[in-house]
């Protein structure tokens, strides 16, 4: 059976093994038949057809997916010379003795909120098998489809999952690297007060500096919000940085760094333009300023970044009001530019979901899903490509 996933799914992308002609790019999405999917491309070849993960009726067909790299440890054997004179030959090797030595793996991991309420997990290891989904807490723990988050708090020491209550309120479940697949995961622990998002809100999270992890959104209030770790210490927040009534509640929102030291939230406010707020350093928030003309896209769109060509170039992508890829720009702290239309218009619903991943070193994709699961992409400084159908 092919996998359809419905107009304005959601998808998360990641890089699952490197490759001589360049890593692994894999494309997660949860289909009509509400079960987890798969589908990849190696280095600058051609998409392969999806593959399913999961067990259909899991899911919300479109909800959102996370993906992340979880850094496991695993104690393997190796070998090493013992003492003079000592006789280590169980194992045909005179004058070595086993020790257990720590290895380091990357493990993959995808997340979702289950028609149930819990939140799952699949896992796989270099070029193995897929294992799971397996529910990592209880039934009725978020709502069903709500938006996760997967995001390092303190560098690959620790993998937290973020999402919003059935109450509006933040909550992280965590992991450190001494388990594998749906083990040694801790939480639900509700890190903010009630109300303080729409229950499942959309919501970014991103490092501020290299010790401090934001979780961004636009509020019950319709104000910018942000809550924050630093290290492994206490979560704060959130705080308002804006002011209130700006944008819907739990609007769809993104962040990338921007510069050196800039770190930028983008969001489309109640007329229709993107807006960006900035922070630098661990300074002061500042802005929001619209960077586009009024209804450009939907109050609340959702949003993606990327960076296309080098770290100097950042782009912000969405489906604007006439369901055409739209992109914004702006090269290192300069004027923003844009909005420029890609492809077609029509080709997904205004202000669908959207994602953004290299697929080479030189190549930035970014997908959307209409009828058809499309793919956009550049090469460096050049135009924009596509779109183009991937395989069912």
């Amino acid at each position: 059976m092919p996998a359809k996933a419905l107009p304005g799914a959601h998808i998360a992308l990641l890089q699952q093994t490197l490759h001589p002609t360049g890593g692994q790019l894999d494309q997660f999405f949860i289909a009509e038949d509400g079960a987890l999917w798969v589908a990849w491309v190696i280095g600058g070849g051609q998409w392969q057809p999806p593959h399913r993960i999961s067990e259909p009726r899991l899911a919300p067909p479109g909800a959102p997916v996370a993906a992340a790299v979880r850094r496991t440890t695993v104690i393997v054997p190796s070998y090493e010379r013992g003492e003079a004179g000592d006789a280590h030959d169980t194992d045909g090797k005179d004058g070595y003795e086993i020790v257990p030595v720590e290895e380091f793996f990357p493990e993959i991991n995808v997340f979702f909120v289950g028609h149930n309420g819990a939140v799952y997990v699949a896992w796989v290891q270099g070029s193995g098998l897929w294992q799971g989904p397996v529910a990592i807490s209880e039934p009725g723990t978020a709502p069903p489809g709500a938006h996760i988050k997967a995001a390092h708090q303190l560098s690959e020491v620790q993998l937290d999952v973020l999402f919003f209550g059935n109450q509006g309120e933040l909550n992280v479940m965590w992991a450190s690297g001494d388990k594998v697949g749906a083990d040694g995961w801790h939480g639900p622990a509700a890190v903010s007060p009630k109300d303080v998002n729409l229950p499942g809100g959309a919501f970014a999270a991103i490092m501020q500096g290299e010790h401090q992890l934001d979780v961004v959104f636009i509020g019950t209030n319709e104000g910018l919000q942000v809550s924050w770790v630093v290290g492994m210490g206490a979560w704060q927040g959130p705080v308002t940085v804006s002011n209130t009534r700006i944008a819907p509640a739990g609007a769809g929102i993104a962040a990338a760094g921007q510069g050196p030291n800039q770190l930028s939230a983008f969001f489309v406010d109640h007329q229709g333009a993107l807006n960006v707020s900035w922070v630098v350093g661990g300074g002061i928030w500042q802005g929001p300023v619209a960077i586009t003309p009024r209804e450009t896209a939907p109050a609340g769109a959702a949003l993606a970044t990327g960076y296309q060509g080098s770290p100097n170039q950042l782009d912000v992508l969405y489906v604007g009001s006439n369901q055409q890829l739209h992109v914004s720009w702006v090269e290192g702290l300069g004027t923003w530019q844009g909005p420029v239309g890609l492809g077609p218009s029509g080709i997904a619903p205004a202000g669908a979901p959207l994602a953004t991943f290299p697929q080479t070193n030189t190549q930035l994709n970014a997908f959307c899903v209409g009828q058809d699961r499309f793919v956009y992409w550049v090469v460096n400084a050049g135009v924009w490509q596509g779109p183009v159908a991937l395989p069912d």
